[in-house]
């Protein structure tokens, strides 16, 4: 116990040290980290020393020799958790400087956000919400990046599982199933009335998402589970494009029904041997305390979530 005040006092009085070391495992250089920093390189020496005496044990070797610095196994352990503490850090330097500022950061990915907020806009209105939010497209496994980093606020994230993950609380606003959408063109799928086996569909012409968004991981799993590889003539990012490809029957694609309007007329058919779907959920860090602004916003998805959940 006497050992974790200690540490903890440490590590409020020398931050810059966490800092110091971090770099020096990656650079494994004192001059050039006393460089980066633009301080001298007994400083760096001292930070280290300093940690080397709060842990007991030794974080890098130096070879002399070779003028080669290695990192030690302890250090290596250590620099995990450094990395952990420093982004932690930045996220309550960011935690702490939107207490003050008005604006939302808003992450969305494009399907969600030309699809489903939409259905919220009134609300959003209503509660003087909108025009504050300033919004960040990406796909979802990125904005679950920025949001953890404290790059963005609050984000809407689409996932193939229910999202459980560490630090990160979240309400589901919507659950939508993945089909095949295919042109009406297409004369073979129009005669489909019932769900059919992806095997059927080997021969056919796939358009789908680059590898930043659900819906490529989707697609690769669905491959995998029915051991069937169609060929690909198209990956990107911007769903119009897909669709319009689809529509002229050019090739088919793996959508969420979150994604398909009436207005679009594709053929939506279900699949047999693989079901999946794209769980939505507003989320946002489970240290944040929400701002008056920010807890409106949660609460109009938190209590929309079980009737769009319904779809």
């Amino acid at each position: 116990m006497m050992f974790q005040n200690t540490l903890v006092e440490g590590f409020i009085m020398n931050a810059k040290d966490l800092n110091y070391f971090h770099e020096l495992v990656k650079q494994k250089n004192f001059s050039k980290v006393a460089d980066y920093f633009h301080v001298s390189q007994p400083t760096i020496s001292q930070a280290i020393k300093r940690l080397e005496d709060e842990f007991g044990s030794k974080l890098f070797d130096r070879d002399r020799s070779h003028g080669q610095l290695h990192v030690t196994v302890t250090g290596k352990q250590l620099d995990r958790h450094v990395l952990s503490i420093l982004n932690e850090l930045d996220v309550a330097q960011a935690d702490i400087d939107r207490v003050h500022q008005n604006r939302i950061r808003f992450g969305l990915p494009p399907i969600i956000g030309n699809y489903l907020v939409p259905n919220f806009a009134p609300q959003l209105m209503n509660a003087d919400i909108l025009s504050l939010l300033d919004v960040v497209e990406y796909g979802s496994a990125q904005l679950l990046k920025m949001l953890r980093k404290g790059e963005i606020d609050m984000a809407l994230l689409g996932s193939l599982t229910p999202l459980k993950e560490l630090g990160i609380r979240t309400v589901q606003i919507g659950n939508y199933p993945l089909v095949i959408a295919a042109s009406l063109e297409n004369r073979q799928l129009q005669a489909i009335h019932d769900p059919i086996h992806f095997a059927q569909l080997r021969h056919e012409r796939f358009i789908g998402f680059n590898k930043e968004f659900v819906h490529y991981t989707a697609f690769n799993e669905l491959c995998r589970q029915t051991r069937v590889r169609p060929k690909v003539i198209y990956r990107g990012a911007d769903i119009q494009i897909i669709k319009r490809l689809v529509q002229s029957n050019l090739g088919i694609a793996y959508l969420s029904t979150a994604a398909i309007t009436d207005q679009d007329h594709l053929l939506q058919i279900p699949l047999l041997d693989v079901q999946q779907s794209l769980h939505c959920y507003c989320a946002v860090r489970e240290s944040t305390i929400l701002r008056p602004s920010e807890q409106k916003l949660w609460d109009i998805f938190a209590q929309d979530s079980s009737t769009n959940s319904a779809h």
